[in-house]
């Protein structure tokens, strides 16, 4: 019971292409707070990053072209930047993608 107690929350981000660069590495586990959605989580990634805010948001609002997988399911099939997180969870962050 007691080592529950002192549990931490971890989650893992996967960057991939140019969110590589913008963060400076291809993963990062990151702490999170119980009931925290996707969404407060990329506020708190982006208020250290100032170049991570600019690829995610513009005028406020997610860039229709940045994809978010939540356990390889994308937000837009969950509940969006609402989808509240969970332990273990796995976050992928995608840039678009273009080709032929």
């Amino acid at each position: 019971m007691l080592c529950s107690l002192f549990h931490q929350r971890m989650i893992a981000i996967k960057f991939f292409a140019s969110f590589r660069d913008i963060v400076g590495r291809k993963e990062m586990d990151v702490e999170y707070r119980h009931g925290m959605t996707l969404g407060e989580l990329l506020r708190d990634l982006c208020s250290a990053s100032e170049s991570l805010e600019k690829a995610c948001f513009e005028d406020g609002q997610l860039r229709d072209y940045v994809k978010f997988l939540v356990n390889g399911h994308n937000i837009a099939f969950l509940n969006g930047l609402e989808t509240v997180l969970k332990d273990g969870d796995v976050i992928a962050v995608f840039p678009p993608v273009a080709g032929g």
